[in-house]
């Protein structure tokens, strides 16, 4: 009777061998983007253009398609007449702060420089730039935003800094009031 089940359940018992198999690769193959961004001044003076270099990596096993990132500059920044943003790969909207990619093979990565300037007369402590994937939406979200931030002068604490970028994430953050303690 053993033999008998063999014969009859064998060839199906490699087909469900082989889908089992698969399905670790099925549920981890997926497209990864991974945002990161940096700036090459962090504290440029008065009318020093800065320039913002945003690279999104397909860190994943699979391809993206329709790939997008948000990047709108902060109010007190400008691109400097004379100057436009550069995408290695798609196209980029001003108006908007879109960057189409579209697609990215898995290990490919895509490059967008945007030349920025302070545009207020009374620049803040501290201006963050944040970038963040808009589409597709992928399993690993903590690598979907990236930011850098240029600050008005290297005395400015960096809790400026730190507070603008926690500020920017669209997160409420609590304030509080933090008292020094001294230890002899």
């Amino acid at each position: 009777m053993n033999t008998m089940i063999k014969r009859r359940f064998g060839r199906r018992s490699l087909v469900a061998a082989a889908i089992l198999a698969l399905i670790p690769r099925l549920l981890v193959a997926a497209p990864d983007i991974a945002l990161q961004m940096v700036v090459d001044v962090a504290v440029p003076t008065v009318g020093q253009p800065v320039q913002f270099t945003v690279t999104a990596s397909n860190i994943g096993a699979d391809a993206a398609n329709g790939v997008q990132v948000a990047n709108q500059l902060p109010a007190e920044l400008a691109i400097p007449a004379g100057m436009a943003v550069f995408p290695s790969t798609g196209t980029y909207d001003a108006a908007t702060g879109t960057w189409a990619i579209g697609s990215m093979a898995a290990g490919a990565s895509a490059t967008l420089v945007i030349p920025a300037v302070v545009a207020v007369a009374n620049q803040p402590p501290c201006s963050v730039n944040v970038a963040r994937l808009t589409s597709p939406t992928d399993a690993d979200t903590s690598n979907n935003r990236a930011s850098a931030a240029v600050r008005r002068s290297a005395t400015d604490p960096a809790w400026t800094c730190m507070h603008s970028l926690t500020s920017s994430t669209s997160r409420a953050v609590p304030r509080r009031t933090v008292s020094p303690t001294w230890f002899g």
